[in-house]
């Protein structure tokens, strides 16, 4: 029987990096989507994935009061996604600083290989939020004051701060590679389903 301390143990370590990686997946293939060919469901989930990882976080919000708009709500997400990366790949106090033997030269390569499979994921992620930013702008549906605004921006550069301050190096590198691995799996999904969508037109065009 799985006891409640090693079911935690699983959530934390497989569930958590499972889901945040996912969603890092799904957001970097969100910034790339005006340049690519999706499927109808790939192209909605695209089109609508602020809404969509900003919903939970608008309701929560709502039930105190206060009204936050969605970027802050995708920035909240965002963090918690970095946080599951960070909880199956957590940095002990011992291993808070490089080793001080030749290992320490792995772990500065580490870090910077770490550092440029990251950069993608966070151009992606600044463009997806800049575009929601000059949507609301001109919709009107910005906030005043532009406060939440900036906590926003600042959410997200603070993310992968704490995702790089927290976690081994050599771990992040292993989870940013199975970000690019799940988006490069579902853009061959997606293809799949395109050439269905196709196939399936022709044939009701025949008919």
């Amino acid at each position: 029987m799985l006891s409640p301390r090693r079911l935690l143990a699983f959530l934390r370590k497989d569930v958590l990096a499972a889901l945040s990686i996912l969603g890092l997946a799904i957001n970097l293939i969100g910034a790339l989507g005006p340049f690519l060919a999706l499927a109808n469901i790939a192209r909605y989930i695209v089109e609508h994935w602020v809404e969509v990882t900003s919903v939970l976080w608008i309701e929560l919000f709502q039930l105190f009061g206060i009204r936050i708009p969605s970027l802050l709500g995708f920035s909240l997400t965002l963090l918690l996604f970095h946080v599951g990366l960070v909880a199956s790949a957590y940095r002990r106090s011992r291993d808070a600083e490089p080793p001080k033997d030749i290992e320490s030269r792995n772990w500065e390569k580490d870090r910077l290989l770490a550092l440029i499979l990251y950069i993608p994921i966070m151009v992606g992620t600044l463009l997806t939020a800049f575009a929601t930013l000059a949507s609301d702008t001109v919709t009107g549906e910005a906030p005043p004051g532009g406060l939440l605004i900036i906590l926003s921006f600042c959410i997200v550069v603070l993310s992968p701060i704490v995702a790089f301050s927290l976690a081994r190096p050599r771990q992040l590198i292993r989870r940013f590679v199975s970000v690019y691995v799940v988006a490069a799996t579902i853009l061959l999904l997606d293809f799949a389903a395109r050439l269905l969508e196709g196939h399936g037109a022709g044939a009701a065009k025949e008919i």
